[in-house]
């Protein structure tokens, strides 16, 4: 019987990690799920806070230093088991502000330095229940920008210093109690860049230093009353790169300098009043990736480097009319590559990376063979390696890693209790505090804040963490493991893919693990020293 031995640098179905196994940070609602699954996370004063709730009181603002402990209440803003539904969480001036609703004056703006005492309304924008309902908080030019609704004015253009007298109305952009729905907000070259509508451009591309009479329609792409909604703002090389709508193009790739002539089309990539839908932009290698339609070639990856010549398809991923990219699209900058989801048609939507080149746009891995993909979505960089969404085959969506140094692309054991976690939430990767905090239902479904803590590991220490053999695989009857190098004695577990452990023994250098009644399918094998664990799949047949 021939025996595989598992050099780490070089054969791909190990991953040498310290500590990756989750942590739960609280459990901060026995009864039921205490964290809102599609949370998202913000760090402030050595804390990160999210929404939650204990069972007591509604979806509040929580905050955790990491520890079960350190995990709590900041304020129960709408009392009781009502939800205050806290939204907007961003750092200004060293303090917190979100939106919030607290029962009696709707959704408004609120700040808080972590203390209960010192959480408090900055003003009541709109009087009485209604609410101002303030979104798009952005930090411009030593205030924060916002837009509200006072009641009187509609949606507008506001700001604040932190305090109530300093909390007010920029620009009444469209006169009157409709509101010209600023949106999208972006700073640029010393200005806050957004799209509103002025009741007579419709929504267009608007600028603002701050002021009344420094705000100001940009240019009215689609022109008369119709609107471009420009949008995805991304900057690159001094320029502002978005997305737009007009009569003549439809939908496509369009670029401003700020002015009015230095406002324009990049490149018509559908031609005519097609909509090319360009969306994903990410800078990577000095150019801007995305992807985007054409009747030729369906939804595929381009790139642009800011000319019309310069734009263009990488590769015709999936051949023919069909998708490559399956929409929404993403993307990550990973050890000098660009990582993203798409299918060739043959494979499913798996992970995907290029170097900018056709050749070098290429599958990482087909890991749930066949047409049902393993790419879910959402992406995170942490402890040199790529986290993301993904699907086994078995569990439903997953919490997956990718180490491009060792080529190890893994499920993060054991599996989230639940298929349905992350099926919009994993937006909600955080990192934060050292680790990658996430919402996850493990066990018992109910959803919680869970962490990835580990020490940073050079390939150096990579090479001589293991020396380990695992034999046969597939399996029919008895798996051989077998350590040659190990800081002390090791500890072997075997999990299903529903996160069962079947086995469970601790030895010194070799040890087998009796399969012969186990059903037939996937499982990992999870062996552990003192400062490692290596986590392997194997097929049982």
């Amino acid at each position: 019987m021939k025996k595989t031995i598992t050099n780490l640098l070089l054969i791909s179905s190990f991953l040498v990690v310290q500590a990756q196994t989750p942590v739960l940070i609280k459990d901060i609602n026995p009864s039921g799920s205490g964290v809102f699954k599609y949370t998202t996370v913000v760090v402030y004063n050595e804390k990160i806070y999210f929404v939650g709730t204990n069972g007591s009181s509604g979806n509040e603002v929580w905050s955790s230093d990491g520890t079960a402990s350190g995990t709590k209440l900041v304020k129960d803003i709408n009392p009781g088991s009502a939800d205050g539904n806290p939204v907007g969480f961003i750092v200004y001036n060293q303090m917190l502000y979100f939106s919030i609703e607290d029962g009696t004056k709707g959704h408004e703006l609120w700040v808080t330095d972590g203390t209960s005492t010192n959480t408090q309304m900055v003003k009541n924008i709109y009087p009485g229940s209604s609410g101002s309902a303030p979104y798009g908080f952005t930090v411009f030019n030593g205030q924060l920008f916002f837009a509200a609704d006072d009641g009187i004015n509609g949606q507008e253009l506001w700001s604040t210093d932190g305090t109530t007298l300093g909390t007010q109305l920029v620009k009444d952009i469209r006169p009157g109690g409709t509101g010209s729905i600023p949106t999208s907000f972006k700073v640029f070259n010393n200005a806050l860049y957004f799209y509103a509508d002025d009741g007579t451009h419709g929504s267009e591309l608007w600028v603002s230093d701050g002021t009344s009479a420094g705000t100001q329609m940009v240019k009215d792409i689609f022109v008369g009353i119709y609107s471009s909604y420009p949008s995805l703002f991304t900057e690159l090389n001094g320029k502002l790169y978005f997305q737009a709508t007009d009569l003549t193009y439809g939908s496509e790739l369009w670029v401003t300098d700020g002015t009015t002539l230095g406002t324009t089309l990049v490149k018509d990539i559908n031609p005519g009043q097609n909509y090319a839908d360009p969306e994903g932009f990410t800078v990577y290698d000095g150019k801007l990736y995305f992807s985007a339609f054409t009747a030729s070639a369906g939804y595929e990856l381009w790139v642009s480097d800011g000319t019309s010549a310069g734009t263009q398809m990488v590769k015709d991923i999936f051949s023919g009319t069909a998708d490559g990219i399956v929409s929404p699209p993403w993307f990550m900058v990973y050890n000098n590559r660009l990582y993203f989801g798409a299918t060739d048609g043959t494979h499913g939507n798996e992970l995907w990376f290029t170097d900018g080149t056709t050749l070098g746009t290429t599958m990482v891995n087909d890991y749930n063979p066949g047409s049902g993909g393993s790419y879910r979505g959402s992406f995170a960089v942490w402890n040199n390696a790529l986290y993301y969404i993904g699907y086994d085959g078995v569990n439903g969506n997953q919490l997956f890693s990718y180490n491009s140094i060792t080529n190890s692309q893994s499920l993060i054991v054991p599996p989230i209790f639940q298929s349905n976690v992350f099926s919009e939430g994993f937006s909600s990767l955080n990192l934060a505090l050292g680790s990658l905090i996430f919402p996850a239902a493990y066990q018992s479904g109910n959803t919680e804040l869970y962490k990835l803590t580990s020490t940073n590991l050079a390939v150096g220490q990579l090479s001589t963490a293991f020396n380990f053999s695992i034999y046969p695989n597939p399996v029919s009857n008895t798996i051989h493991i077998e350590l040659t190098k190990t800081s002390g004695p090791f500890l072997v577990q075997l999990y299903n893919l529903q996160g069962t452990l079947m086995f469970e023994n601790s030895g010194n250098s070799k040890m087998d693990i009796e399969t012969a009644n186990f059903p037939p399918g996937m499982y990992v094998v999870k062996v552990s020293d003192k400062n490692y664990s290596v986590y392997s799949r194997v097929v049982k047949e």
